[in-house]
């Protein structure tokens, strides 16, 4: 959960291509406050069946089967057993149920290639054997604070019941400390704990860790759909989103000199052979070549308008937007 959580915060606010599209869930709405009462990234498919129901094993492990090409969670879960060769205990499910962060790097390289986004984990333990200690937890508390401050979020692992024989862990994405120097972090539990606060001298931080993203450029996302209109996370940046239509015949347009790759200065192309007439909600309008995404060949007809034309402009398939 955590990972998956960390993973979409770079998704909306960073580059798109951290979650890819199928498992992404957009924030529409008509307005930016609607908007935000929503969070973008992945979708979040809750279990009906606790690990304490006896079917629970069968349940987990007919789960990911079911989910893992559209939930991005279950997508990491077969990763993961893929990557560590995972084999069931006895009686056990055919994944496994938990990580921890000293991990995270056989899902990363399987997402994004081998050590192309490497994972940095900071040991409590690397300080002294008591995580109660208040010298140890200054020390993760500062190095939370100091990736916080790169604008950047922390996974940070916990325990309660120190004194209990089988303390209890969990895993969060801090993301901010406020005045009073306590850290805000989502517990992933659901909409009621995404501002849960980690309580010092009761929830004792055991390891902070982060992943170097510099592979990934800054350009921004678009999972914020706002009154037909795609922004950013960082609310400053919008996409066109299009809608095509073809050209009447024999229509001269001032953007094909700039546009085509063929006919030198000759404008006199029949638009609805080549080109066709793109709109955004905005009220931006262009006039492009009739093109096919990769994905989509061999065709004769225009991805965008839909018209049947033979000469066709190959694209990746990005969603058809185009950054403004």
């Amino acid at each position: 959960v955590s990972l998956a959580m960390y993973l979409s915060f770079f998704d909306s606010f960073r580059n798109d291509a951290f979650v890819p599209e199928s498992y992404e869930r957009v924030s529409a709405a008509a307005t930016q406050n609607q908007a935000l009462l929503t969070s973008p990234g992945v979708q979040r498919l809750p279990l009906s069946v606790e690990p304490s129901d006896p079917n629970y094993n069968a349940f987990f492990s007919n789960y990911v089967d079911d989910n893992k090409n559209t939930d991005f969670q279950a997508h990491l879960i077969d990763l993961y057993a893929t990557a560590t060769n995972y084999v069931p205990p006895t009686g056990g499910p055919d994944y496994p149920t938990g990580i921890g962060m000293w991990d995270y790097h056989y899902v990363l390289d399987a997402l994004y290639g081998q050590g192309n986004v490497p994972w940095t984990t900071i040991y409590s333990s690397s300080y002294s054997n008591d995580p109660s200690s208040e010298y140890v937890q200054q020390v993760m508390w500062d190095y939370v604070s100091l990736i916080l401050s790169y604008g950047a979020p922390a996974v940070v692992h916990y325990k309660t019941n120190l004194n209990s024989p089988k303390p209890s862990y969990h895993s969060v994405i801090a993301y901010k400390i406020d005045g009073n120097d306590l850290i805000h972090a989502n517990f992933g539990w659901g909409y009621g704990s995404t501002d849960n606060i980690i309580v010092p001298n009761q929830m004792f931080i055991t390891e902070v860790g982060y992943a170097d993203v510099s592979y990934f450029s800054w350009i921004h996302s678009k999972n914020y759909a706002i009154n037909g209109l795609k922004y950013c996370g960082c609310g400053q940046h919008a996409f066109h989103t299009f809608t095509s239509v073809p050209l009447p015949a024999n229509l001269n347009s001032p953007n094909h000199g700039e546009d085509s790759s063929e006919g030198g200065g000759d404008l006199d192309y029949l638009g609805d052979t080549l080109y066709h007439s793109a709109h955004c909600a905005c009220g931006y309008t262009k006039v492009e070549r009739h093109f096919a995404f990769s994905t989509d060949l061999p065709t004769t007809i225009c991805s965008a308008c839909g018209a049947n034309c033979s000469a066709l402009q190959v694209r990746v398939d990005d969603g058809g937007d185009e950054y403004v």
